[in-house]
């Protein structure tokens, strides 16, 4: 892949990037943006895409640091926190997830947050709980 990453024509970088997304290439992706974030390791592009592709591969850890650095970062995008809570509840991480979930006060992400508690609770076997969620 590094043969590849360094005959990306300039002004194709983006292209590039997108292409072996949609090819479902998301180690190779993984390759090139973790070369990327050397240089610029706040660049959000790389971090978001980063954090996808590690989801797609069901590398949840990696996913969950991606998405908390986006979140550390852009404090104010709570789709950034949705997807660090989701990454951390693939991880197994249950109790993170809530609590990153909590943080999350937008009527947009309401549905998307309340199914992630509820599968949170159901996780940690906190059935009734998980219940009055559903009610």
């Amino acid at each position: 892949m590094d043969n590849q990453f360094k005959t990306v024509p300039d002004g194709q970088y983006t292209q590039t990037i997108y292409s072996l997304i949609r090819d479902q290439k998301y180690h190779d992706v993984i390759n090139i943006l973790n070369n990327e974030l050397q240089f610029q390791p706040r660049n959000r592009a790389a971090l978001s895409l980063l954090g996808y592709c590690y989801f797609q591969i069901q590398d949840y850890p990696n996913s969950s640091d991606m998405y908390d650095q986006l979140t550390k970062f852009f404090p104010d995008v709570d789709q950034y926190k949705l997807y660090h809570a989701q990454s951390l509840f693939k991880a197994g991480m249950y109790q993170d997830a809530q609590r990153v979930a909590q943080q999350i006060d937008n009527p947009e992400y309401a549905d998307r947050i309340l199914q992630l508690q509820i599968n949170v609770q159901y996780e940690l076997e906190e059935i009734a709980h998980a219940k009055t969620l559903i009610s």
